[in-house]
């Protein structure tokens, strides 16, 4: 097994080194993930969010916590990861997919993720909002496809 040390930036830049101390040597990292893989090519690596001290962090924001990040088989086409994600106040665990390649999901996927859900309040009000933008996309569409027909 291989374990690597990510540091994540305000910025979203990423630091990728072999010891967490040599992380910790940056003064601007917020966040510390570790990343460890397996030598046997079908298993995934695997992403935790750690303290400075290496410890597993309890990582959340507002009512919503990370439980755990699951990176797809290396055979997989996208290379995403599947997140569950604790509701807090409810209990309840829900699991969704973030797309992004390599570490700067964390920056560009999760971290917004988890600001909206606690800017929403709800992950079942966040899915509601989340098909509405769908319904939205599909009606500017529709609306585009129908003045091209009346055109013709």
């Amino acid at each position: 097994m291989t374990t690597t040390y990510f540091g994540i930036l305000a910025d979203g830049n990423t630091i990728e080194k072999h010891t967490l101390s040599e992380v910790n040597d940056v003064s601007e990292v917020e966040y510390r993930l570790k990343c460890v893989t397996s030598d046997a090519w079908a298993k995934p690596p695997t992403f935790t969010i750690i303290d400075v001290m290496g410890s597993y962090l309890r990582f959340r924001i507002g009512n919503f916590e990370v439980v755990s990040i699951e990176e797809e088989s290396p055979d997989s086409i996208v290379g995403s990861k599947d997140i569950l994600i604790k509701e807090l106040h409810t209990g309840k665990t829900h699991r969704t997919r973030l797309e992004m390649r390599g570490i700067g999901f964390f920056h560009d996927e999760l971290l917004p993720l988890l600001h909206k859900l606690n800017e929403i309040g709800s992950w079942t009000m966040y899915e509601k909002l989340e098909e509405l933008d769908i319904a939205n996309k599909e009606i500017v569409r529709l609306k585009k496809a129908l003045a091209d027909c009346q055109s013709k």
